[in-house]
Parts: C-alpha cells; sequence; structure tokens
C-alpha cells in the first residue's frame, strides 16, 4: 500500500488543520482531550517560540490516518536535535501519544519510522514523554525500536489514579466508611447553612477569565503555604488556560467549578469533560485552617463526582500525581511512562550518558536534600 507523507513546519498550515485533527482523532484508538487540536494548537502558540515545529501526517488515497504530532527542540546546549511531543512541557499534559486511524497502528508506525531514518540528520533523539504506558501504540513503538537497532529507554513518570464511576452516586459514597460519610455531610450542611456557601459552574465565555484569575489566586495561595509555587505561577501558563477554558466552553468540554462564600472562592475543580469521562485538571482549596479541617476541596470534588455519575460519565481521572487524596477515592490507577529513541549515534549515545548522569544526581540528592529544602530549589524534584 502507498502512504503519503508531509512534514508540517509552518504554524499557518498547523492552524489550518483544525476539522482534520480532530476527526481523526475521534476516529483513534484512545481519544484523549490532550490530543485535540485546540490543546496542542494553543500550547505552542503560547509555549512554541523555543521549538520547530515537525509534524508528521501521513495519508492513505489523499485520507489522513495518521499524525505524529512533534516538536523539536532547537534551543538545545549541547546541540542535541530532540524531537518532542506536542504539549510535553510546562502546562502538565497527559496521555500525549501519536494519532492514527483505529486498525492502521502498525503500517503507520512502520512508516513514521523509515521516514524518521531516512531524515536521521533532522534528529538524534526522539522522546516520547507522558505516554500512557498501555497504550497500544507504545507497544508497537517499543517492539519496532527493538527490531531496527535503535537505542531506547523506558522510564516511569508517574501514576495517575482515576475512578470507573458507578451508575449511583450512593454506590460511590458506599466505598467509604460510616464515619466518613458522616463527616462528608455534617461538614456540607454546616457550609451549606451555617456558612452559607454557593457552588458556582462557569457556563458562558464571559465569566471564564474572571472565575480563572480567581482559581489563580486560590492556587498560588495554597501552594505558597507549601513553599510552591503553585500550577499557574506565570503569564504564560495563565494566559493557556484562560484560552484554552474559552475554547473549550464552546466545544462543551470545560467543567470549571468553584465554591464561594460571600464573594470569597474558598474551593474550586478544573476539569474537563471529553468522550464520556472528566479529566481532573487542578483541583485547590483555601488553606484556611477551619475550611481545611471541613474538607471543602473534597466536598467539592464529591460534588463534581456526583455530577458526573447523574451526567452518565463513565470515568473520573484524577491524572498525574500520587496525592493520598487521590487514592481515597479509588485504588484505579495507569503508569505514565517517557520512552525515549536514539539513533546509534555519538551524539545519542551522549544524551543517554547525560540522561542516566542526572537521574543519579536527582536520586542522590533526594537523600541528602531536606524536603523543604527541595521545594525551594524548584519544580525539577516534584516532576521527577
Amino acid at each position: 500500500m502507498k502512504y503519503d507523507i508531509e512534514t508540517i513546519r509552518s504554524k499557518e498550515k498547523f492552524y489550518s488543520m483544525n476539522d482534520d485533527w480532530n476527526k481523526l482523532l475521534n476516529e483513534s484508538q484512545n481519544p484523549n482531550v490532550f490530543l485535540t487540536w485546540e490543546w496542542l494548537y494553543e500550547w505552542f502558540d503560547i509555549f512554541g517560540s523555543i521549538f520547530k515545529l515537525y509534524i508528521i501526517t501521513i495519508k492513505e488515497n489523499n485520507r489522513l490516518i495518521g499524525i505524529a504530532p512533534f516538536i523539536i527542540n532547537k534551543n538545545n546546549f549541547s546541540k542535541i536535535q530532540i524531537i518532542n511531543y506536542l504539549g510535553s512541557a510546562s502546562v502538565c499534559s497527559d496521555y500525549l501519544d501519536l494519532i492514527i486511524k483505529r486498525g492502521y497502528e502498525d503500517d503507520v508506525i512502520k512508516e513514521l519510522f523509515d521516514f524518521l531514518r531516512s531524515n536521521h540528520k533532522e534528529w538524534d533523539i526522539i522522546m516520547l514523554s507522558d505516554m500512557n504506558f498501555d497504550s497500544q501504540n507504545l507497544n508497537i513503538i517499543m517492539e519496532h525500536t527493538k527490531n531496527n537497532n535503535f537505542m531506547s529507554k523506558l522510564k516511569v513518570i508517574t501514576k495517575c489514579p482515576y475512578i470507573t464511576l458507578p451508575k449511583d452516586f450512593r454506590q460511590f459514597l458506599n466505598r467509604f466508611g460510616h464515619d466518613s460519610r458522616y463527616k462528608f455531610r455534617r461538614s456540607q450542611r454546616k457550609l451549606k447553612e451555617d456558612l452559607k456557601s454557593s457552588i458556582i459552574s462557569v457556563n458562558n465565555e464571559n465569566e471564564v477569565l474572571k472565575s480563572m484569575n480567581a482559581i489563580f489566586e486560590l492556587n498560588s495561595k495554597r501552594w505558597k503555604k507549601e513553599g510552591i509555587k503553585g500550577s499557574f505561577y506565570n503569564e504564560d501558563l495563565r494566559n493557556f488556560n484562560i484560552n484554552v477554558g474559552k475554547k473549550f466552553l464552546k466545544n462543551g468540554w470545560l467543567q470549571l467549578d468553584y465554591m464561594t462564600i460571600g464573594a470569597r472562592v474558598i474551593a474550586y475543580c478544573h476539569n474537563f469533560k471529553f468522550k464520556n469521562k472528566i479529566y481532573g485538571y487542578s483541583t485547590s482549596h483555601d488553606p484556611d485552617p477551619s475550611l481545611t479541617k471541613l474538607g471543602v476541596g473534597r466536598i467539592l470534588q464529591l460534588k463534581c463526582i456526583e455530577n458526573a455519575i447523574n451526567s452518565g460519565i463513565l470515568e473520573y481521572d484524577l491524572l498525574r500525581g500520587t496525592s493520598e487524596y487521590k487514592y481515597s477515592f479509588s485504588k484505579e490507577e495507569r503508569t505514565l511512562v517517557s520512552f525515549t529513541i536514539g539513533r546509534k549515534s555519538f551524539k545519542s549515545s551522549l544524551y543517554f550518558f547525560l540522561d542516566d548522569t542526572f537521574n543519579l544526581a536527582i536520586m542522590f540528592s533526594r537523600l541528602i536534600i531536606p524536603k523543604q529544602a527541595r521545594k525551594i530549589l524548584g519544580d525539577i524534584y516534584l516532576r521527577k
């Protein structure tokens, strides 16, 4: 079978791919919100200045059957050319992957790697980060690299807990003990009846900017107390989330809920709804001890879970991170991994050596540097 391969290098051409991109995503094995054109184009628009677009498309009879959503790092100090996924830095995109029409996975991945081998001067390393370990595409890629004499390394990044939702919220609550259910109902009553709390859902574009700014402030307030910058610590991150929020709202994908007492925002759940699934992207609460004692963040999240169940949603994905509160909801989890591929070359070998050395240094530093000092030193310890 003859396939046509094209490399998309211009932002204008990427912009024009909207409809075809999402149509193919819907025809793929495991579509998710972090692979949508809206998410990835906005990412490149805001964070892409230090990267070159390197999107590879594969067509059969002029019909799009595969997209490799790649970028190349063009400001690498070592001059090692690294291919990454679009969306693989800054914003915590989970489950990044190739986008392939269902049933074409083997053919597309073979064509893709034949193309990459023929164009080997454009890259030294391919870093496929933030992939679901259970991805069918990843399994095929790993087998392909093994059979074609590439260097490779698989590294676990973190876990992604998730909840398989029952048909009834009472069934979900029954997973918790009697004491937990009692405390939940008591706190819920106190918030609603004594403190006059309200839960607000963002439903129109005019509310997005105001609501986003409120959650940015609350997130910063919450994590500053822990000595961490928070999820939205710079203007680019804030602009990205505002712009994506507006696009997602138009598509029915934004689920942004927050709890207030009067004009004060005390908790929020910043979620996405896509393909019968909720993605729990960010959540936080006011660090006020009296509110923490009531469990305001947990109460709001339980309300979001209840709404999801009532809407017929099948899964609530808590996404990356092993925070204790996530496992209080569910013990189910997925593994997020990075798969690095290199050519048999000096630069690739050097990269693998430096990466191994760096990871050893991080592991060793964790043994000798106190936890609070690591927080102050930076996010690198939080990501590893």
